[in-house]
């Protein structure tokens, strides 16, 4: 019988057993959480946001700051079980819908991104997500309305934790069929360092030996840098680059530019019982299937740099523009804009226009402040002005 299917009474000895072997086993994990993505039948209320292990922070050579990103979803579509602790869904039809969340599967905030995938028996899927702010121009996950996919998701549970992967392709018609791969979770990794699953695409773990150690608070030891080589060597052909932690690097993939972004990579010394150890989580994008359909770092409150979403209420939301042809292109994209008379916050030699604000935003005015961001001549900032709390 396979471990993850054993009773839970007899797990839970099992592993208080082990503690108990372990010196210092008892005190020295600490608590851990469960990491969001998974399969969303198997969702529990007051589910967790990801292991909130302190990031490292060396702001250095030897890396930055970890970043974060998941998926969760929901399907009627069986999984495989290549091994006995992976899920593995091969989730295939026309993308439906791309945008923001409609009904949240996670109870993590952090996810903002929805795609709704219709199979060719009828049904339907729906994968949530959300991608490491700070690694280049804003992204959603690289498909569009109306063409098919395929979406690889992979579940891989770990004793207390998960690795959870993505990977999507297309069918070829003469394109790289290979579009995206994402590995994140509390626990090992969703693929193997050559998974064939992401092939040609290779990524492996390296030593930084020039990087000191820092305490673990997790299980007492050491924190130990690495860096992940991405490789798309082929044909005879060495294409690599190698990225730290908290960074991102380019890299071509039969003749097309990829954006990799290194999300966490370290290991320590005195894993807990629970954990392997090592921490690998990364993202792989194909940027010519991209399309930008939303800059949120122009979405402001007041002078800070804030998120606007669908159910925002703003006292005020305005825009401020130079000249009349980036009125002429906020208006072919928002019909809702009002430009005329000029928005009275703008300054003297400034144009500029404003939404009705005496309801929250829905999701057709966020679409329209979406598209305003992304123009060819994009204001500075969209402004939400909130006076009363």
């Amino acid at each position: 019988m396979p471990y993850r299917t054993w009773p839970p009474l007899v797990r839970a000895a099992i592993y208080l057993m082990a503690l108990l072997l372990i010196p210092g086993g008892l005190s020295a994990c600490k608590d851990r959480s469960v990491g969001a993505g998974f399969d969303a039948s198997t969702q529990v209320d007051g589910a967790q946001p990801p292991d909130a292990t302190p990031d490292p922070d060396a702001s250095t050579a030897c890396g930055d700051r970890r970043l974060h990103m998941d998926f969760v979803w929901s399907t009627q579509v069986d999984p495989t079980h290549p091994e006995p602790s992976l899920d593995v869904y091969e989730v295939a039809g026309t993308v439906t819908y791309l945008g923001p969340i409609t009904v949240p599967l996670a109870a993590d905030p952090a996810f903002d991104r929805e795609v709704q995938i219709e199979h060719d028996d009828g049904q339907s899927s729906i994968v949530q997500y959300y991608l490491p702010p700070g690694t280049g121009p804003a992204m959603s996950l690289p498909v569009q309305e109306g063409s098919p996919y395929t979406f690889w998701l992979r579940h891989r549970l770990g004793f207390e934790g998960v690795a959870v992967g993505l990977v999507i392709t297309r069918p070829t018609s003469g394109l790289v069929p290979l579009l995206f791969v994402g590995d994140t979770g509390s626990y090992g990794r969703a693929f193997s360092p050559e998974d064939p699953a992401m092939a040609p695409l290779k990524v492996t773990v390296e030593p930084r030996p020039e990087c000191p150690a820092t305490p673990n608070p997790g299980c007492g030891g050491d924190l130990i840098q690495d860096q992940l080589r991405f490789d798309s060597s082929t044909g005879g052909i060495t294409m690599d680059v190698q990225v730290i932690q908290g960074t991102t690097g380019e890299l071509e993939l039969f003749g097309d530019p990829w954006r990799v972004v290194n999300l966490a990579s370290f290991h320590v010394d005195q894993p807990c019982a629970d954990d392997p150890g090592m921490q690998v989580s990364y993202l792989a994008i194909n940027t010519t299937a991209v399309t930008t359909t939303c800059d949120p770092s122009r979405f402001y409150f007041w002078d800070t740099p804030n998120s606007i979403d669908v159910g925002t209420w703003c006292d005020e939301l305005f825009t401020c523009v130079d000249s009349p042809a980036q009125v002429a292109q906020i208006q072919a994209v928002s019909p809702d804009a009002l430009c005329d008379p000029p928005e009275g916050n703008c300054g003297p030699n400034s144009l500029g226009c404003v939404w009705n604000s005496s309801l929250p935003v829905d999701l057709d005015l966020y679409d329209q402040l979406c598209a305003v961001s992304v123009v060819s001549d994009p204001p500075e900032r969209i402004n939400c002005h909130v006076y009363f709390y």
